[in-house]
């Protein structure tokens, strides 16, 4: 018996980019007063805060896997033999080859939603006659996480078994007898690339919002007054893969093609174990998860004037304003998948030949036996899977799950760690 077993993993574990921002800078509780201020005066506040945090993840991956798998008992003769039995009998042959590549994992998580968490107070009050009183007052919170896999992975792989062609001629006396043991070619060629995942807020969407007051009281004539306020949220997210798989496989089994030719006085048989041929192709890439359901913050924002002295002038204005950009789909981002696949599985066990036996009185003559011939040829192609918001996800092995990290896990083999 021949055992053949070859396989190549290709694991790129410094493929995978990681980032976890558990805990996201958050605005304090913001007072600002212009207060008390005598008459004449000017008084101006600047304050300009802002917070931002950017993940950007990039992978390329090129994988080529030149694979060839033999295994053979046959290829044996048996020539120009005087008298006695002449027999060829050969074992099993069989080959294994396993070929996996596994690589391209984005993976962040980026709690918070980076908003503004505390409050803030402005407040012009108590000012003299004729003062001048300015707050400006700016908070911005940005999250940009971009992703982006490009996959190149070309397979060529060649399995054989054989313990056919087996020859036999030109023996006298005797009898002549081929006999092959089972031939299998099992092929398995796996590749799985490029995921995207990425958490925003924690996966609990909005991470409380915050409270603005803005108040103009109790100031005195002829004053001027002025309150400035923008506050502002800011999440985006793009993700992108490309993926360009080449399979070229080829699975071959054989006990046949066996010949006996030219044998005089005596019983020629020829048998033929099993023949199986399997292959068996799966490629699963492109998968896009973001979870930044209801990430925009919430504002609470009150605002007065009261109170003002006569031909004071007051303006008070407010921009609040937040965004939420997912894109996994847009110009130059999304999914892009070319997969090319050739699986070719054959096994014989025919193609015996006996000619020119010549048997005496007491043989039975010729036999030609065959065993079993079978292939499978598989191929499961899984790919270009966007999914936003919280779940369930459809993951590429038709599993489904609540948005969490430890898929991961399972679908790129445990050669990626993950975060529950």
């Amino acid at each position: 018996m021949t055992n053949l077993t070859r396989k190549v993993v290709t694991g790129l574990t410094t493929g995978a980019l990681v980032a976890s921002l558990f805990t996201q800078v958050a605005f304090a509780d913001t007072t600002l007063t212009i207060s008390g201020n005598g008459s004449s005066s000017a008084n101006n506040v600047n304050v300009a805060s802002s917070n931002q945090t950017t993940v950007t993840q990039s992978n390329s991956l090129n994988v080529t896997n030149n694979v060839t798998s033999n295994a053979q008992t046959g290829g044996n003769h048996a020539s120009s033999n005087t008298g006695g039995n002449n027999s060829i009998s050969t074992g099993d042959a069989n080959t294994t080859t396993n070929v996996s590549t596994t690589g391209n994992l984005n993976q962040a998580d980026t709690s918070g939603c980076g908003c503004n968490n505390g409050s803030t107070t402005v407040s012009v009050d108590g000012n003299g006659d004729s003062s001048t009183n300015k707050v400006d007052l700016g908070q911005n919170n940005t999250t940009l996480t971009a992703q982006n896999n490009n996959a190149n992975v070309t397979n060529n792989v060649d399995s054989n078994s054989q313990t056919g062609g087996n020859h036999e001629s030109s023996n006298t006396g005797g009898n002549n007898t081929i006999s092959t043991g089972d031939a299998t070619s099992t092929t398995n060629v796996s590749t799985t690339a490029n995921a995207n995942l990425v958490s925003v807020g924690g996966g609990n969407g909005s991470n409380g919002g915050s409270s603005l007051s803005l108040d103009i009281t109790g100031n005195g004539e002829n004053s001027w007054n002025k309150i400035d306020a923008t506050s502002g949220n800011s999440t985006a997210v793009e993700q992108s893969n490309g993926a360009w798989i080449d399979n070229e496989v080829a699975s071959n089994a054989q006990t046949g093609g066996n010949h006996a030719s030219s044998d005089t006085n005596g019983d020629v048989t020829i048998s033929t174990g099993d023949a199986a041929a399997n292959t068996t192709v799966n490629n699963e890439a492109n998968f896009n998860s973001a979870d930044v359901a209801d990430c925009g913050c919430a504002q609470n924002a009150t605002g007065s004037v009261s109170g003002n002295g006569e031909k004071s002038w007051n303006a008070l204005s407010a921009d609040l304003g937040n965004t939420l950009y997912v894109d996994q789909g847009g110009e130059g981002f999304g999914n892009k998948a070319d997969l090319n696949n050739d699986a070719a599985a054959n096994a014989q066990t025919g193609g015996n030949h006996s000619s020119s036996d010549t048997g005496n009185s007491n043989s039975d003559g010729v036999d030609v036996s065959t065993g079993g011939a079978s292939n499978g040829t598989t191929v499961n192609n899984t790919g270009n899977v966007n999914v936003y918001g919280p779940g369930p996800i459809v993951l590429p092995t038709g599993t489904q799950v609540n948005f969490t990290w430890g898929w991961l896990s399972s679908w790129f083999g445990g050669m990626f760690s993950s975060n529950s």
